[in-house]
C-alpha cells in the first residue's frame, strides 16, 4: 500500500509511504538526484491513505451508515460482540438538549457490553452537572455500572479543553470547570493499544548512566551493552488537550448546529489508539458524526446512531465530507521522524527542494 505526499511548494518530488512491515512504513523521497532516505514510524502513527467499505455483518443491515433510530433496537441488529470500539459522548445530567431526547443508560450500557468483543473498548466522555454547589456524580456511577457488567475500568483520561474565554469569578468559590472524563473501559485486556509517542523527552539519548557510552579499542565512543538511551518521544500522558471552537473542533462549520461536539482530533486519537484498520466503530450517540467521520478516513468500519433526524443529517453531510478526504488522499501529522530530528510529515512536505536535498545528503552522511 502507498500514499503520496506531494508538496504545493515543489511539485516535482513526492514523499511516497509503502507499507513494509506489520509495524513499521518506510518513507521514501525522491529528488532529481534520486537519492532516498529511510524514515520509520510506528504503525498507528500515521494514516493509510485507503478505506475498507465492507458491509460485513451477519445478522443485520447496517454498516458503515448513519441510522436513525433508537439505539438499543438498532445494537440489537449486530452480532453479538462484534464491536471493537465504542467512542461516543452520550446526553448527560440534561446539561443539553438534544431535541428532547434523553436515553436509559443502563439498559443501553447492558446492551453495549453485550455487543463489545473480546478485547475491545469503550470510550465514554462524559461530564457533570453542577446542582446547587455539587457535582452530580453520575460519571462514577456509570463507571461503576460498567464495572459491575464485567468491564475494566481501564484507564480514567480526562479531555481538557483549551476553548474556555470565562475565567472563574474571583468572588466565587469554584474553579472554572474545562475537562471531561474519558472513561476507557475494555473487556478484558485490550486487544489492540497503539499508545501515541508524541510527548518529546527531555533526556532524549540518555540512559540512567549519563549517555551510557563506552570507549572502543580504537577510541571511539560506542554504546554501553544492555543500556538502551531515552527514546527522543514516548507515550503521551492520560490528559489530552485539545482547542476547541470554530475551525479547532472541525471545519466543517455547518456542523456546530450541533450543541455539543467534542474535537476530531480526540475521536481520531482514540481510534488510532484502540483499533487496527478494518475494525468495526460504533457511536450509538453519533450526534453530528464526529465518531464516524473519522472512523471511514482512518480505514475502519462504523455505525453512527441518533434518534434526531436533524443531527442524522448533519452527520450524513460529514461523511460526504469524509469521503472527499478519501478522495483526495488523507494522512494525520503525528510523531516526527527521529532520523531526520524533529521534522513532521508536514514539515517534511512543505521544504523546498533545496531543503530536501540537504536532508538527504545530510542523513546519508550519518
Amino acid at each position: 500500500m502507498k500514499v503520496l505526499i506531494t508538496s504545493n511548494k515543489n511539485p516535482d518530488w513526492t514523499l511516497e509511504c509503502t507499507l513494509i512491515r506489520e509495524t513499521d512504513i518506510k518513507y521514501l523521497v525522491w529528488s532529481n538526484e534520486r537519492k532516498t532516505i529511510e524514515m520509520h514510524f510506528p504503525k498507528h502513527l500515521y494514516t493509510m491513505n485507503k478505506i475498507r467499505n465492507q458491509t460485513y455483518n451477519k445478522k443485520g443491515v447496517f454498516m458503515n451508515k448513519i441510522v436513525q433510530g433508537n439505539s438499543l433496537e438498532v445494537l440489537d441488529t449486530l452480532e453479538d460482540a462484534s464491536v471493537d470500539a465504542f467512542i461516543t459522548s452520550p446526553p448527560y445530567d440534561d446539561l443539553r438538549d438534544y431535541n428532547g431526547y434523553s436515553f436509559p443508560f443502563e439498559e443501553i450500557a447492558t446492551k453495549m457490553y453485550q455487543k463489545l468483543a473480546d478485547g475491545g473498548v469503550i470510550v465514554w466522555v462524559v461530564g457533570d452537572a453542577v446542582h446547587k454547589g455539587s457535582e452530580s456524580g453520575s460519571s462514577f456511577r456509570q463507571a461503576i455500572f460498567f464495572q459491575e457488567l464485567g468491564l475494566r475500568i481501564h484507564d480514567t483520561m480526562i479531555y481538557e479543553k483549551n476553548g474556555s474565554s470565562f475565567p472563574a469569578r474571583r468572588t466565587g468559590n469554584r474553579y472554572s470547570q474545562v475537562f471531561e472524563y474519558m472513561f476507557v473501559f475494555s473487556k478484558g485486556k485490550p486487544k489492540t493499544a497503539n499508545l501515541i509517542c508524541d510527548k518529546k523527552n527531555k533526556w532524549s539519548g540518555w540512559t540512567t548512566f549519563g549517555k551510557g557510552t563506552n570507549r572502543d579499542k580504537d577510541g571511539r565512543l560506542v554504546e554501553g551493552k544492555g543500556r538502551k538511551p531515552t527514546p527522543n518521544f514516548s507515550p503521551r500522558h492520560n490528559v489530552w488537550k485539545y482547542n476547541t471552537g470554530k475551525s479547532y473542533t472541525t471545519k466543517d462549520n455547518f456542523a456546530f448546529a450541533h450543541p455539543a461536539m467534542f474535537p476530531e482530533s480526540l475521536a481520531e486519537d482514540h481510534i488510532m489508539t484502540w483499533t487496527e484498520e478494518g475494525d468495526l466503530v460504533v457511536d450509538p450517540f453519533v450526534g453530528a458524526g464526529t465518531t464516524t467521520k473519522m472512523a471511514a478516513i482512518n480505514g475502519r468500519r462504523w455505525l453512527g446512531i441518533d434518534m434526531s433526524q436533524e443531527y442524522v443529517e448533519i452527520a450524513n453531510k460529514r461523511m460526504e465530507v469524509a469521503n472527499e478526504m478519501i478522495t483526495q488522499g488523507y494522512t494525520k501529522d503525528y510523531t516526527p521522524v527521529e532520523k531526520a530530528g524533529d521534522l513532521t510529515h508536514k514539515e517534511v512536505s512543505s521544504m523546498s527542494k533545496k531543503e530536501l536535498v540537504e536532508l538527504v545528503l545530510k542523513l546519508q552522511q550519518k
